[in-house]
């Protein structure tokens, strides 16, 4: 509980930070539509023609607004909120694999290693098979690693998808569009 506390603490803090730099965009936005509509009203007045200054400013706006830090954020959010549930997931899945045997008890891959009289193992001779046990038992984190890992991937494609997808296009192919 305390880890999706602070996880939220952490994106609350990401997410005011991410406020005020979209209302400072949105100012330095709103500034260079009015300068760029009066620039292209007196060098090009057939291309603005039927458009006002506010239709023109939210062409201006969807056009040049960054947004790769909204989506950052959104890959940043989605990944630590999201690790808890992949960690449980993963640890069902450990669990139903070992239950239904597709994969064996370490147990059982301790007995396959061959011992010698003294009931240590051949290839690693300072371990005791119960100690080599809890090894082989441990190699699960492999699992998990690259479980989190395609996790992390699987996230990260998700948004950069979106993020091309919903991609505007440059301020005249805006304006064209839009009459």
């Amino acid at each position: 509980m305390s880890y999706i506390l602070f996880c939220l603490v952490i994106v609350g803090g990401l997410y005011a930070l991410y406020r005020w730099w979209c209302a400072r965009i949105e100012r330095e936005l709103a500034e260079g539509a009015q300068f760029e509509y009066e620039r292209l009203k007196s060098a090009e007045p057939e291309f603005v023609e039927g458009f006002t200054a506010e239709t023109f400013a939210s062409i201006y706006t969807r056009a040049e607004r960054p947004r790769g830090p909204g989506y950052c954020l959104a890959v940043i959010a989605t990944f630590l909120l999201g690790s808890p549930l992949m960690m449980g997931l993963l640890a069902g899945g450990d669990w139903a694999m070992h239950r239904f045997g597709f994969i064996p008890n370490p147990s059982e891959v301790v007995a396959t290693v061959m011992l010698d009289d003294s009931g240590q193992t051949r290839i690693v001779t300072d371990i005791p098979p119960e100690a080599l046990q809890y090894y082989v038992h441990d190699l699960g984190g492999f699992y998990y690693f690259f479980g989190m890992l395609l996790f992390w991937v699987a996230i990260v494609g998700f948004y950069m998808r979106r993020y091309h997808q919903r991609r505007p296009g440059l301020l005249r192919d805006e304006v064209i569009r839009a009459r």
